[in-house]
This record gives structure tokens, C-alpha cells and sequence, in this order.
């Protein structure tokens, strides 16, 4: 039978990866050791493999957020119709205010968009290169 360790100070770092613990045992064992419980659980999990495998956290880089700008245009600033969509595309501010530069403020991200990704956004790029060519007219 596979039993779990206990989660202590002294747990093997290897044994550790080696078994599925809960967020909730993750978030507890952090709180013991006195480490940041924040994040998701990957991230804690990896902060908490770090202190058993070095005894020691990294400080942590603090996340800087980007003010968000008022001016659509600007944020929209280095994309265009020619631009090849990579494949790590993501639906973020950026790309939001090109659409809604292209098509109008009527546009917005919504679930079904955001899970079909790439696929959507190749339908999209015809369909605003066919309307920058003047192929299509909207009334």
C-alpha cells in the first residue's frame, strides 16, 4: 500500500513531489513553515518543494500590473490586419481594444469566444481583412 508521508519539515522533497496532496494540506503546511500560502496550488506546491529542497524561500518578484489606459487606440498600438496570430495568442486587453478598434464598441470577449481561441481569431482575421478590402459593407 502507497501511504502517504506526513507533511513535516522533514518530509524527503522527492517523496513529496512524489504524492497528490490537496490545496487545503498545501495551504496548512505552508502556514506551519511559515511560507506564503498564496497562488495557486502549483505555485504553492513549488514554493514548498523550493524551502524542503533548500531550506529557504526565493523572495518572490512582486507582480507590478499595468495601469489600465483609457486610450483604446494606444493599447491597441502594434497590431494591425497583416499580423500572423501566434500560436500563444491570448485574449487580453491588448488585442480587446484592436477588436473593438476594428469592429466597434459592440465587441466583446465572451466564454464562447475565449474557449474556441485560435480558431475564432483566424475567422475573425478574414473577416476583417475581407471588410478592410471593402469586399463587405455594413449599413
Amino acid at each position: 500500500m502507497n501511504d502517504k508521508p506526513e507533511l513535516n519539515s522533514q518530509i524527503n522533497p522527492d517523496d513529496f513531489k512524489a504524492h497528490y496532496w490537496l490545496k487545503e494540506e498545501l495551504i496548512a503546511f505552508s502556514k506551519m513553515l511559515k511560507i506564503s500560502s498564496q497562488g495557486s496550488k502549483e505555485k504553492v506546491t513549488s514554493r514548498l518543494y523550493e524551502y524542503l529542497v533548500n531550506g529557504v524561500i526565493a523572495p518572490e518578484k512582486p507582480n507590478k500590473a499595468k495601469p489600465f489606459s483609457k486610450n483604446r487606440k494606444e493599447e491597441s498600438k502594434g497590431i494591425s490586419l497583416e499580423d500572423i496570430i501566434s500560436e500563444n495568442y491570448k485574449n487580453d486587453q491588448k488585442h480587446r481594444a484592436f477588436f473593438k478598434s476594428v469592429i466597434g464598441s459592440h465587441f466583446k470577449f465572451n466564454v464562447a469566444f475565449s474557449t474556441v481561441g485560435v480558431y475564432a481569431i483566424v475567422v475573425i482575421a478574414i473577416v476583417l481583412i475581407t471588410l478592410s478590402d471593402g469586399l463587405i459593407e455594413f449599413a
